[in-house]
């Protein structure tokens, strides 16, 4: 099973984010990530064969304070050439979260890289398909902000539509609720 770590939306905010859509039109083509699968990614472990020494990893952060993470204009960009996405400003609890995370995950051997090599970076998705250069929407300009306060472990399928495109489907397997 494909595996990996994320951080919950608002659904004000999801909703907020989706807007892009709209904005959008046919300039950005592919597959829109539904409102209630959005999330910030801040793992991603790849295939694995069982949840249960990495959601043992994930109650080891438990003791771990709420914070939030903002983000501004400049947040809003192509991934990688096929993925329209967020990613956070420069956040040193969420850094110091992803940096334990991905340590225990190493030590324990669970981590996996990205496909092409890079190294992973914390994002939300909103776009799967052709996103460019695309400018960026107005109600965006001044930014959000996220409230952290848990971690979710999700389970990722791909599943085969008949008219022959796929769907990725996001299924939660854990919560963790860090400390307040």
């Amino acid at each position: 099973m494909r595996l990996f770590i994320a951080i919950p939306l608002r659904p004000d905010l999801a909703a907020q984010l989706l807007q892009a859509h709209q904005q959008y039109g046919d300039e950005a083509v592919g597959r829109w990530i539904p409102q209630h699968q959005l999330h910030l990614t801040l793992a991603f472990l790849g295939e694995q064969h069982s949840a249960e020494p990495v959601i043992e990893i994930m109650k080891r952060l438990e003791s771990e304070c709420c914070f939030n993470i903002d983000f501004d204009a400049n947040s809003l960009a192509a991934f990688t050439p096929k993925i329209l996405a967020f990613e956070p400003l420069s956040c040193d609890p969420l850094m110091g979260l992803r940096q334990q995370l991905t340590a225990l995950l190493t030590a324990s051997g669970l981590i996996a890289e990205c496909n092409d090599g890079r190294a992973f970076r914390p994002h939300i998705t909103l776009l799967r398909g052709r996103a460019g250069d695309l400018p960026l929407p107005d109600e965006y300009l001044d930014g959000f902000s996220l409230g952290v306060s848990q971690l979710v472990l999700y389970r990722s399928e791909h599943v085969n539509l008949p008219d022959g495109g796929c769907h990725i489907n996001y299924e939660p397997l854990h919560f963790s609720y860090l400390s307040v």
